[in-house]
């Protein structure tokens, strides 16, 4: 490890991360086969490249053996990107079908909302008609309880000038029976 270069270190590395997190993915199954690949990819890593290998100025012409482990390794990298794709796709369709059932509560919601609102207009112009009627009611109420208040104060204003011609009979009738009175007391004083 020590003794690599880094960038070789880093690719080695990144391809032994890569290839464990798709053994997990995997599971039990994966795991197995992730052991194997690992040991393979730690002996791999052990072995030091040439710089010309690293970045030749011309195509390195590698080994036959080289070229089989490439291939295998090959083989490994475009299974494990196949089963990455698969659970890729299968979390795809996953939020696919949750869009789609979001998508049908938010429609069924908006119907919802719109039923309500045509239910709240209708409610509104009701309780709006009956406070209109509630308050014809209330005016025409007025108006009448105003007009028998009038009227009873006129009966009462007539019936206090009653009263006061009554008490003025009264004292008029009181001054005769007084004076009919002195008359009476002054015949019998004569007789």
């Amino acid at each position: 490890h020590a003794s690599s270069p880094p960038i070789v270190r880093d690719a080695w590395v990144s391809m032994a991360s890569s290839a464990e997190a798709l053994a997990v993915g995997m599971g039990a199954q994966g795991a197995g086969a992730f052991a194997a690949s690992r040991a393979e990819v730690r002996g791999l890593e052990r072995r030091e490249l040439q710089p010309s290998q690293l970045a030749p100025t011309r195509p390195a012409s590698p080994s036959a053996s080289v070229l089989a482990m490439g291939s295998r390794a090959e083989q490994r990298e475009v299974s494990a990107r196949e089963a990455e794709l698969q659970v890729l796709r299968a979390e795809a369709g996953a939020r696919r079908r949750e869009q789609r059932a979001l998508l049908e509560r938010v429609g069924e919601a908006e119907e919802l909302l719109r039923q309500l609102s045509g239910s709240l207009r209708g409610l509104s112009a009701k309780a709006e008609a009956r406070s209109d009627d509630q308050q014809a009611v209330l005016q025409a109420s007025q108006r009448q309880i105003g007009a028998q208040v009038l009227g009873l104060r006129r009966r009462l204003a007539r019936a206090e000038w009653e009263v006061s011609e009554k008490d003025e009979e009264i004292e008029e009738l009181r001054g005769r029976i007084s004076g009919a009175a002195q008359r009476v007391e002054e015949q019998r004083a004569a007789v």
